[in-house]
């Protein structure tokens, strides 16, 4: 195998594995391009804008953009040994300028189902070499953004009803169908069709990336969704129908996640969550990717109605696989504390043979393309023993359409999953004829539980093809002493909208069990069922918002009813019964929404903000961007609601918007934050982002000039200078200089002076002064140029050289020579900035310092780029000197200047928030991130300098003690290979990857290969100043971990 993704086990025992050797080199990631990139991604709207974005960025490279493919591998054990002995390529090519990475494949019933992103393909083998030679589009349009590597399309499986059904990760999608265009761009789905690639509809929205899908044994749907590396977690969820997990792409660039992170969209449940989130679970795993559930035989009784869920890492030391238990939970679940199945392996997708053995995909190590890949089988002992293990094997080999409908009906109570599936399926291809005998199954209280619930799925599959006449026999199961049962004909009859149910739907809404209640909503929704409206409001009232997912259910159901129904309860006594009506008018998209801003409960109000902001309900825009004039906003400082009127005001653009922003920054009774925000909007007002201030979606307006907000600002720009809060008074100082604004010349010099301000406020003060007023800024700057503070001689050394280069040139020299060390780099920059061709002297002066040892380390890498930004040849010829005089022999010779005189706190944004480098992805620091790597608490006293810098660009020069793989040879030409966890006594002690703790005597080994670390050189990924930061922030961190922390 090669680079594999994802596999999938069929009946026969043959392995389909989809491989890519596109990743990287052809399939990119955002977080390798910069600003132009990214924006022009998140502007890309369907599939073709991408490619006329590659097209237009990337012209250069589309060559070899075009070179690698992805391509789908069938194996098969031949001899019935238990190991693959026949390989064959079942399908490749897969290379157009928009095709992704191959990570999903299925094989049902001779159909191979194949996503790879931009199209959902059907593969078929007419003649049985193994070879497909017939391939069919069912759907395209997936894969709208570059987004991040491995945001896929993925998690191909069958459900209960007989649909396929498949996940994308947030690359989004706008996909045509026969019945409209699906369009969620922005985001993450689980979809649904039916086999043949009909009624395609988005089942669960909102998700970053989901990787693979799973059913548990009663129909219900679960997946992993991975986080951001953004101090977020992974989070495991339950995939109802209609439901939004809350992420949007946009939130990724966002460096402190926005919303994702502020209002906790990833949290399990918790008071006060915004309600058009359907929350996970829990959170749980770093990297979830291949699921898989107990199908009933081959695992042990520890593992019966458990998830195994692949947890990668990008390390196999800290990967592998966890066993789930999930236990109901209301209309919801909870789970029992997750424990690790199979620890040491790099695994990316996991299942369950019809051999009963359990099935690992292993990526073997790193984020790259290993060019390997191997596949683990795990078998218990006791399997053998199980005459149902080789029962199973049997009947899937052999499969169903030869056996009799009295056969097919037994086997509905099997004990394997699969069993029961197919032999359903089965029976619902045969229509009519077998219709009677499925509804007496069902209706028999003699049956098996599991019996009685296939044969409902059947009567299900049946009734959206053919009809639902055969549901009605059904009707007496809404009684049925188990309420499993009720849950199973709830959700069938809602499915197909059986309109003969549609009382006992609405009767339903009463029952004892929150699941069944929770199912009937959407249900009556579905059907539109107008006398569920006082149900599911009372449903709303008696849940208090204290089960997520009933409320999620209710929402769906009122979703379903008229709006003018909908708003005769809109002053309903209930807040629990107004939040659901405001997110069931979200998912309508009405705009009577807004009625609810100035609700008495704030989470309504904040709900109804985030309808018409995140939607959005553009009708509605006006009355948020109103609400920030209102006493009760400013009272309440509910930061979800103002961020969105500010947000709205910004958007109108309107004189009376822009007026309503002025007044809201001059309250000195509101959060400082959100003063500070709404002058951040006045300043932005006449050149705005295309990118939404909240969401970071693509929203572009158009320029509308800076009268309205010049304006707007100068009736309160004399108070707000003279305000007691800093912040306050910086952002309406950059206001005023981005802005241009009049009469401000003498409270910002008076503020450029005030020893009682803070430096920060002080030199933002100059800055805009010098925008507004250049020649009283370069004098007043003179005088700064010596201030007790350093953030203002900063400042005022630049506007002087910007000013008046004449005058800056001798003191930014002498500044090089004697200042504290961060001025003396800022003299060194501004050098590189003057307008005065003497500039080169004096730098070519300072490069014959540093050339010869004499200057300061932590100022070479400020020399060095003030230098290059000169075009003189003797600059030029100083430069190579410089270069010349570096040790050839030292490894670390090109990036010695980023040793010394790093920022702290932008290392620290560093490791925290950069894209590409994502540090803690597998670093960890106060007990947050991720554990592939080892934790940084502490590293400033175990390592020097030099050595973080050479961890840095350098990783495999020294790897970490238990994160290195090796492999070590013995004299008697045995292997063993693992990550070396110890060496220490003349022996080594390694973790293989099946979890085995081996030791191997020195004297035994004949060769050992060098410890290899799966980091990637970071001096490709960030460049020389970034590192001098890291480097600077990870010297500083001398405290150790804390016990049990990671």
């Amino acid at each position: 195998l090669a680079n594999p993704v994802a596999f999938w086990i069929d009946g026969r025992n043959r392995v389909f594995v989809a491989e890519t050797f596109r990743l990287h080199k052809g399939v990119t990631d955002n977080r390798q391009f910069g600003r132009e990139w990214l924006e022009a991604d998140l502007a890309c709207r369907t599939v073709d804008d991408r490619i006329a974005m590659y097209r237009r960025l990337r012209a250069d490279a589309l060559p070899s953009l075009l070179t690698e493919h992805e391509r789908v591998r069938v194996l098969r054990d031949t001899d019935g040994d238990g190991r693959a002995d026949a390989s064959e390529v079942f399908a490749d090519g897969f290379r157009q300028l928009e095709d992704g990475i191959g990570s999903g494949v299925l094989e049902h019933d001779g159909d191979v189902f194949f996503t790879c992103i931009p199209k959902l393909w059907r593969l078929r083998d007419r003649d049985g070499d193994q070879r497909a030679d017939e391939r069919t589009v069912l759907h395209e349009g997936f894969g709208v953004h570059t987004a991040l590597l491995g945001h896929d399309m993925h998690g191909l499986c069958l459900g209960p009803d007989g649909r396929l059904y498949f996940s994308i990760g947030d690359r989004g999608l706008q996909v045509r169908t026969d019945e409209g265009t699906l369009a969620y761009p922005d985001e993450g789905a689980v979809l649904r069709c039916e086999l043949d690639g009909s009624r395609l509809e988005v089942f669960h929205r909102g998700l970053r990336n989901p990787q693979e899908l799973a059913f548990d044994q009663w129909g219900d749907l679960f997946t992993g969704d991975n986080n951001s590396d953004g101090g977020d977690r992974a989070r495991f969820v339950y995939l109802m129908e209609g439901g939004d997990c809350g992420w949007r792409i946009g939130f990724q660039s966002l460096s402190d996640r926005g919303p994702w992170n502020q209002e906790k969209l990833w949290h399990p449940p918790h008071r006060g969550q915004a309600a058009y989130v359907v929350p996970p679970i829990v959170n749980t795993a770093s990297g979830p990717s291949g699921l898989c559930y107990d199908p009933g035989t081959g695992l042990p009784e520890r593992l019966r109605r458990h998830f195994l869920l692949c947890d990668f890492r990008g390390s196999s030391g800290s990967s592998g696989v966890f066993a789930l238990r999930l236990e109901a939970k209301g209309a919801g679940f909870e789970m029992a504390e997750p424990w690790p199945l199979i620890t040491s392996v790099l695994a990316t997708d996991v299942d369950i043979g019809p051999d009963g053995s359990v099935y690992v995909l292993d990526w073997v190590e790193g984020w790259n393309q290993p060019m390997k890949g191997r596949i683990y089988t795990l078998r218990w002992a006791g399997a053998d023993a199980d005459p149902a293990v080789a029962e199973v094997h049997a009947l899937l080999a052999e499969g169903w359409k030869h056996r009799p409908d009295a056969a097919l009906v037994a086997l509905l109570g099997h004990r394997d999953r699969r069993v029961r599936q197919g032999a359903q399926f089965a029976l619902a291809a045969r229509g009519a004829a077998v219709t009677t005998p499925l509804q007496r199954t069902a209706l028999s209280i003699e049956a098996p539980r599991l019996a009685r619930i296939h044969a409902i799925w059947a009567l299900g599959q049946q009734a959206r093809t053919a009809g639902s006449d055969g549901l009605q026999p059904l009707l007496p199961l809404f009684s049925d002493p188990d309420h499993e049962i009720r849950a199973q004909v709830t959700r069938v009859c809602g499915d197909v909208a059986y309109a003969g149910a549609r009382a006992k739907l609405i009767s339903a809404l009463r029952d004892g069990s929150s699941r069944v209640r929770s199912l009937a909503a959407i249900a009556v929704g579905g059907l539109r069922a107008g006398r569920a409206l006082d149900p599911l409001l009372q449903l709303a009232r008696d849940n208090d918002d204290r089960d997520p997912w009933l409320r999620h259910a209710v929402v769906m159901g009122l979703a379903g009813m008229p709006l003018a129904a909908l708003l005769e309860h809109a002053d309903d006594a209930s807040p629990a019964v107004r939040l659901a009506l405001v997110v069931a008018l979200r998912r309508q998209r009405s705009a009577e929404v807004a009625r609810f801003l100035v609700d008495a409960d704030p989470l309504v109000a904040a709900e109804a903000a985030r309808a018409i902001h995140d939607v959005p309900l553009d009708a509605g825009t006006g009355a948020l961007a109103e609400i920030l004039a209102e006493a009760h906003t400013v009272e309440r400082s509910d930061p979800v609601v103002i961020r969105r009127a500010v947000a709205a005001n910004h958007r109108l653009g309107s004189e009376a918007a822009a007026t309503r922003l002025a007044a809201f920054a001059a309250r000195t009774n509101a959060p400082s934050s959100l003063r500070s925000l709404a002058l951040d909007a006045l300043a932005s007002w006449a050149s705005p982002s295309a990118r939404d201030r909240i969401l970071d979606l693509w929203r572009p307006i158009p320029d509308r000039g800076a009268v309205a907000a010049l304006t707007a600002l100068g009736t309160v720009q004399a108070a707000l200078l003279d305000d007691f809060d800093e912040a306050v008074v910086a952002a309406t100082a950059i206001a005023v200089g981005r802005l241009g604004s009049p009469g401000a010349e003498a409270p910002l010099a008076r503020i450029a002076r005030a020893a009682t301000r803070s430096g920060r406020t002080r030199a933002d003060a100059l800055l805009a002064l010098e925008k507004v007023s250049p020649a009283p800024a370069g004098a007043l700057a003179s005088d700064l140029a010596t201030d007790a503070d350093s953030a203002v001689r900063k400042a005022a050394m630049r506007v002087v050289n910007r000013v008046d280069p004449v005058a800056a040139l001798g003191v930014l020299d002498r500044l090089v020579g004697s200042a504290p060390e961060d001025e003396r780099q800022n003299a060194l920059l501004a050098l590189g900035d003057s307008k005065l061709p003497a500039a080169d002297e004096v730098l070519v002066r300072w490069l014959g310092v540093a050339s010869a040892g004499e200057l300061d380390p932590a100022l070479h890498l400020d020399l060095l780029e003030a230098s290059r930004k000169r075009t003189a040849p003797r600059v030029h010829e100083a430069l190579v000197a410089y270069d010349r005089a570096r040790p050839t022999a030292d490894p670390l010779a090109a990036f010695r200047e980023a040793m010394h005189g790093g920022d702290r706190a932008k290392g620290n944004d560093v490791l925290w928030n950069h894209e590409a480098a994502a540090c803690t992805r597998c670093h960890s620091l106060g007990g947050s991130g991720g554990n592939a790597a080892p934790p940084l608490d502490g590293i400033g006293k175990r390592l020097s300098r030099e050595q973080l810098l050479e961890s840095l660009v350098l990783p495999q020069a020294s790897v970490a003690a238990g994160f290195g793989t090796v492999v070590v040879t013995r004299r008697d030409d045995s292997v063993v290979a693992g990550v070396l966890r110890r060496e220490a006594d003349r022996v080594l002690e390694m973790l293989t990857a099946d979890g085995e703790v081996v030791t191997v005597k020195v004297a035994d080994v004949a060769s050992r290969t060098d410890p290899i670390s799966t980091m990637p050189p970071m001096g490709a990924i960030l460049d020389k100043r970034q590192l001098r930061d890291v480097v600077e922030f990870l010297t500083r961190q001398q405290t150790e971990p804390k016990a049990g922390g990671h």
